[in-house]
């Protein structure tokens, strides 16, 4: 039979088989799947299931973080305090443990003793680059000298690295970046202009005969000598001396990198 005009005749499908009964569920033989062929031909997208599971992943990271710092009240002694979630799961293992609960002590060691790990693990790698980056500091300060170049500017310098090999610890006793190096020297030199002010305050405080001028200078003194005394303390003059002298003020600013 001819179609109409433009269309192609829509083609017929076979007739089902007289003992196939087509209905709810049993649909005709010729649109069913067939035996190893895919339902879907073009595949999963590359990606789509990681991409997923590193979503899901993330956002079940934020709500156990979230979880884990909110606070919450419990009791302590006689008090309720605020603490975070965490920091109560951790307490009451340790209250297990401490009575005996085999369970809570076995947990409660085994985290005790990973975190132990952790943190000597990490006090050998700031032990071992603070050894490293001291040697090459004096290796490049070395160099130049050897080579009658002027002293570079080491932030921080080797010798405000120090270590206290006892214990293994790790300190920093000088700036470690030009910002707060300017801002060190700032302080000094205003230190020293609050000497020279003390020290006029002092000769008008002796000179002064009426009470409220004497009231008024030794007020004025009072303050002056807590601002330096604050500075001072943060910086005494025998440390500025003994760290201004390593940084030179025009002093080219070498970057000490040390090797993984």
């Amino acid at each position: 039979m001819a179609g109409r005009r433009g269309r192609q005749p829509l083609k017929a499908l076979s007739a089902p088989a007289a003992d196939y009964e087509v209905g709810y569920g049993k649909p005709p033989k010729d649109t069913r799947f067939q035996p190893g062929q895919s339902g879907n031909p073009r595949g999963r997208p590359k990606g789509s299931k990681n991409k997923h599971d590193r979503v899901g992943l993330e956002q079940l990271k934020k709500i156990v973080l979230e979880e884990s710092y909110r606070e919450i009240a419990v009791s302590d002694g006689t008090r309720m305090v605020k603490v975070p979630v965490a920091q109560a799961v951790v307490r009451t293992m340790a209250v297990k443990a401490a009575k005996g609960d085999h369970r809570s002590q076995r947990l409660f060691s085994e985290m005790l003793w990973e975190i132990e790990e952790d943190r000597l693990a990490e006090d050998r790698d700031k032990l071992m680059t603070a050894v490293h980056y001291k040697e090459r500091c004096h290796q490049e300060i070395t160099r130049r000298q050897q080579r009658g170049l002027p002293p570079p500017l080491i932030l921080p310098h080797p010798d405000d690295v120090v270590i206290d090999w006892g214990t293994g610890g790790v300190k920093v006793t000088g700036p470690v970046t030009r910002e707060q190096l300017e801002i060190w020297r700032w302080a000094w030199n205003e230190n020293a202009s609050l000497e020279e002010f003390m020290a006029d305050l002092q000769k008008r405080l002796a000179a002064a005969r009426s009470p409220e001028r004497k009231a008024a200078l030794s007020g004025i003194l009072k303050r002056v000598e807590k601002e330096w005394s604050t500075i001072n303390r943060s910086l005494p003059r025998e440390r500025y001396e003994s760290w201004n002298a390593r940084y030179p003020a025009e002093g080219e600013l070498v970057e000490i990198t040390v090797p993984r």
